[in-house]
């Protein structure tokens, strides 16, 4: 709304006069308040022409304010649509299909039992019974000398990890090369990742990706 200043009207004899300075106001911006007063000041013209530039004035710097009013709130609204999707809080429950997948993944090593049959793509020495029992959430079985056993994790589907075992500490002669054997094999476990289950073929990855254990039942 643009409000004009009145004229002083009272006469005041034979100096009386009209006031010139009547204020011009946009109530939606200060800064074209100010600029409009700077102008009063310096046109120094009749009352009657100020107010019919001014008027004019105004009514531009009110369109402008207009036009850049709506640019801010169409970047806010774009900004908003544009943004990021909202995060899940923290704290969050797993997602239900999620969770059920990693119940799923863990039921299916839970209660079964593997004899090995490829090691790090090499067969096992001539002679020897390496074997892998999942139950009760542990691990354990033979490593061809010594009997091992330990905690297990499914943390993932397809992802497995083997907690450090205990074993025990004997020393076998034969075959050949039992021992040596016996170590690549616990390394083997340690260094486990993810697994692979299809029928009666159990293999056993590394962070790579590559098959280091496979076991048939």
């Amino acid at each position: 709304m643009i409000i004009l200043g009145k004229r002083l009207e009272k006469d005041r004899g034979p100096t009386a006069r009209e006031d010139l300075s009547g204020r011009v106001r946009i109530c939606m911006c200060d800064e074209s308040t100010k600029f409009l007063d700077r102008r009063k000041e310096v046109l120094k013209v009749n009352s009657s022409a100020y107010r019919s530039k001014n008027w004019l004035i105004c009514l531009l710097s009110e369109i402008v304010i207009q036009l850049r009013l709506a640019a801010l709130l169409g970047g806010v609204c774009l900004l908003a649509a544009c943004g990021p999707a909202a995060a899940t809080a923290p704290g969050a429950t797993i997602d239900e299909p999620q969770a059920t997948a990693t119940l799923q993944a863990a039921a299916s090593l839970e209660g079964t039992e593997w004899v090995l049959v490829s090691l790090q793509g090499s067969l096992p020495l001539a002679g020897t019974h390496i074997w892998l029992i999942f139950e009760d959430e542990q691990a354990r079985g033979s490593a061809g000398c010594n009997q091992y056993g330990g905690p297990y994790t499914v943390t993932g589907m397809g992802a497995l990890a083997f907690q450090e075992f205990d074993i025990t500490e004997q020393a076998c002669l034969e075959p050949e090369g039992v021992m040596e054997q016996e170590m690549v094999y616990m390394a083997a476990l340690h260094m486990a990742a993810a697994y692979q289950l299809a029928g009666d073929r159990l293999e056993i990855q590394d962070s790579a990706g590559e098959t280091i254990l496979a076991f048939d039942r």
